[in-house]
């Protein structure tokens, strides 16, 4: 009300739309100069130790520059630079007290305690996690986004080209300095390293029991009730998917181009059977005594998750053709089939590593069930690692896919995921094992525990020996050295040796333990492929399973696991082989029968099958899934 013409007042028009955009350049500038001068701080610190995977994750010291090498190939966020730039009127040195209270307090928390129990055989984690509010500047996020939002406006305009890439990027650095703030607030060292008991590593766990709070109930028992995706059932309600019928530019396009989307190496096979592969063929290596039964093993390769879950939700029950009716809304984009053509072609440029993605957002823009909402009801499903879909800015490998702020919301399954990101989801590799019935899976559960295991451990791998960081060496030295006859089995990954599923799960089956260090990620099919053949894994690395996988494997660790630090094997103060030694037989038969309860759980049944009473990997990913989406929110707290 009031007269328009009259005198305004000084707070007023310092705030009005004209004068905010007078004050967003010099804001901008202020924002790019701190971050660009306070560049030593990135989110991952040896999330592991291998060169390539050095290259995927931001990391460097805490206290040091990140290197040129390094920043030209990370793939995460540079998310602690701008956390710098919103807190700075508070000074580093109040900054560096809390930093040093929280890691003082830490290893001493009620939840280091628990990871701590978690972590040794036979011990469940007593108390339950509370949850704990993130610390955020809210005044300073409002007048970065309405900022942001007002160049959006601006860049619109006919006589000035749209700016969305340095909008995106202005975004993405708010959105990953928040996530900065909360992770800051909850312990001091942000790292994910080999000892269980950083900071990093807590807060990351912390976060995985977030996601399994707002989760299905875990239930490990073989005969328990299906819900399986394929199985009938009297009603729908509530489990409708709506699934997209994206142009083929998306998916099957890029699977016509399946014999040059890697050089020199023809995947067309690999895409066979929804993506299964081609059947392992009898008795040219197949041993029938060894992969039973035998016509439910494939060549199947460890970036097909796009393929097969796409085939998967074709034959869904409750699939819908009406969005209205949709719980959740699938979208079929074989997002790693198109960044993978891009890893090693020389003509490539980030604009090309982008392109589809982009196209891809687009197209969902137009959707109105997409709107509705904003992407919070949608699912993708992504073949490859977090980190390749997470460029850094100034980067060259993999896209920004998940950086985009439009995919922010997005559910997403990956084979590796993010630990600090609460949307991304670890499900397990495809394995070499697909069942069609129930009767397939029983037969292979009987195969598995008849199995006698001559070899207390083994390991199936290649010698990384120009990497000098990473800890296969060590343990390919410490395998050889070991006393014993069957103390210790290594199977050399020569020529394709390890892609044919006889060798590989003949040395799983007849092994008690299987050492599983990081390959060029912290993450490996093979943890999977041994799980499946019964073998307990012995890791080295949290960022390898413990962080990952929270719809597929218990939370105790210990009930299905060892655990060796790394740093502890490399330099020479542990030999595994001796620690595997004083697990006693009860000890390892009690882990050996909660792995043969989640055996099903983990692998990818044939489209269509019904696998009563029997859970499998999609049927766990959906019932999650469908629970997120049927239960208020408030439910899921109480959960």
């Amino acid at each position: 009300m009031g007269d328009k013409n009259a005198p305004q007042s000084l707070p007023h028009k310092l705030f009005s739309p004209r004068h905010r955009m007078k004050l967003l350049l010099p804001f901008c500038l202020l924002v790019v100069g701190i971050v660009w001068s306070s560049a030593n701080l990135l989110p991952f610190n040896s999330v592991a130790e291998s060169r390539f995977y050095l290259r995927q994750c931001a990391t460097c010291g805490l206290d040091g520059a990140l290197q040129g090498d390094q920043l030209d190939g990370v793939g995460a966020s540079t998310t602690l630079q701008l956390q710098e730039s919103l807190n700075v009127q508070d000074g580093r040195d109040q900054q560096a007290h809390t930093r040093s209270q929280l890691g003082a307090a830490g290893r001493n928390s009620r939840y280091g305690s628990d990871f701590a129990n978690a972590m040794q055989p036979g011990r469940v984690p007593r108390k339950k996690l509370v949850k704990e509010a993130p610390i955020v500047d809210e005044g300073v996020v409002a007048m970065v986004d309405s900022a942001l939002d007002e160049e959006l406006e601006e860049d619109s305009q006919p006589d000035k080209p749209p700016q969305m890439e340095e909008v995106d990027i202005l975004r993405t650095e708010l959105s990953s300095a928040l996530m900065q703030s909360e992770r800051r607030s909850h312990g001091g060292d942000t790292r994910i390293t080999g000892d269980l008991q950083m900071d990093g590593n807590m807060y990351a766990l912390r976060i995985l029991d977030e996601i399994r709070s707002y989760s299905a109930p875990f239930n490990a028992e073989i005969n328990a009730t299906s819900s399986s995706s394929t199985t009938k059932d009297s009603s729908c309600q509530g489990k409708y998917i709506y699934l997209y019928d994206l142009p083929p530019e998306f998916n099957f396009d890029l699977v016509k181009r399946c014999d040059n989307l890697l050089p020199g190496f023809d995947l067309c096979d690999y895409f066979d059977n929804s993506g299964f592969g081609k059947p392992v063929a009898a008795g040219k290596s197949n041993d029938s005594q060894i992969l039973q039964p035998p016509s439910r093993w494939f060549n199947t390769h460890q970036y097909s998750l796009e393929l097969v879950s796409h085939a998967r939700i074709l034959k869904y029950q409750c699939r819908t053709q009406d969005p209205s009716k949709a719980s959740l809304f699938y979208i079929p984009y074989y997002g790693g089939l198109d960044v993978i053509r891009w890893h090693w072609a020389l003509n490539a440029t980030n604009e090309k590593r982008d392109a589809l993605g982009r196209r891809l957002v687009r197209w969902l823009e137009q959707q109105p069930s997409w709107n509705r909402r904003e992407g919070v009801d949608h699912v993708l499903v992504l073949g490859k690692i977090s980190w390749d879909f997470r460029r850094q800015v100034t980067g060259t490998w993999g896209s920004r896919l998940l950086e985009f702020p439009e995919m922010q919301k997005v559910t997403k399954l990956l084979i590796e995921r993010n630990p600090w990101h609460r949307q991304d989801i670890g499900v397990p590799h495809p394995t070499f094992f697909h069942p069609k019935s129930a009767s397939d899976m029983r037969r292979w559960l009987s195969h598995v525990e008849s199995q006698t295991r001559k070899n207390l451990v083994s390991f199936v791998g290649k010698d990384r020996h120009l990497d000098p960081n990473n800890v296969r060496s060590a343990l390919i030295g410490q395998c050889r050295d070991a006393t014993g006859t069957n103390d210790c089995h290594f199977l050399e990954c020569e020529q394709d040796k390890c892609l044919l599923p006889d060798y590989v799960i003949k040395v799983f089956l007849t092994s008690h333990f299987c050492m599983q260090p990081p390959g060029d990620s912290p993450t490996r099919r093979s943890v999977f492929d041994s799980l499946v053949a019964g073998c307990i894994p012995v890791l080295f690395h949290p960022s390898t399973a413990y962080l990952q996988y929270p719809w597929h494997l218990p939370r105790n660790a210990s009930s299905w696991s060892v655990y060796v630090s790394e740093t502890d094997v490399k330099s020479g103060k542990v030999n595994v082989v001796e620690v595997l030694k004083r697990i006693s037989h009860q000890e390892r038969a009690a882990m050996q029968s909660v792995i043969k309860s989640i055996i099903p759980r983990l692998v990818y049944a044939e489209p269509g099958a019904d696998m009563a009473p029997f859970k499998d990997a999609f049927d766990m990913v959906l019932e999650n899934l469908l629970y997120r989406a049927s239960h208020s929110p408030d439910d899921l707290k109480q959960n």
